[in-house]
């Protein structure tokens, strides 16, 4: 009996530390007086970059773009396809896109929705006493706008962390990125 105890404590132990130990936080909202099944088509613009981490705004939305790519909910025009729409027409996308903006530029992109956020957090936390780079972290919002209307239709903004507390193993910071985006789309029913 001892000896069963033992294997079972040693396998949830082993399983935990399999698991990793990351946080991740997700908070989304959809317009219940809008209705997403009018929005076919979706343009995913550069997010604006509140980090000291070059291009993450860059980064996230093109992993953004391609996990909603994969899941076939819409068409998806991605950040360097609609910077280059914009190139051809002299039309400046600014770091900060507001919900006017992003309908106008939808309509000549020729889209139904269209994707705008800000990056927060994109980094490894540092522990101040070992100044060790020990756990990547990641915070962003998105919301879709539409076109038709102008107005936010989806909001969902997640942070997330990962480390495992018994391996001391830790997910490269793109990954942390590409795992809480696919949280983040989780929301947009």
């Amino acid at each position: 009996m001892n000896r069963k105890l033992i294997s079972i404590c040693l396998g949830l132990l082993l399983a935990a530390a399999a698991t990793g130990c990351g946080h991740k936080y997700v908070t989304a909202r959809a317009d219940r007086g809008e209705d997403l099944s009018g929005i076919e088509s979706v343009a995913v613009l550069p997010f604006e970059n509140m980090t000291k981490f070059p291009e993450a705004g860059k980064i996230v939305a093109d992993l953004l773009a391609t996990e909603l790519y994969i899941t076939a909910k819409y068409r998806v025009m991605e950040r360097t396809e609609a910077v280059a729409v914009c190139a051809e027409e002299g039309i400046r996308i600014g770091e900060a896109v507001d919900n006017e903006f992003a309908r106008t530029l939808g309509e000549k992109l020729g889209v139904d929705g269209v994707i705008i956020g800000a990056v927060s957090e994109y980094w490894y936390r540092i522990y101040r006493e070992e100044d060790e780079e020990v756990e990547p972290a990641v915070g962003f919002n998105a919301r879709m706008v539409s076109v038709a209307t102008g107005e936010v239709v989806w909001a969902a903004g997640v942070t997330r962390s990962s480390y495992d507390l018994f391996l001391s193993r830790k997910d490269p910071l793109n990954r942390v990125a590409q795992l809480a985006v696919i949280d983040m789309l989780e929301t947009l029913h």
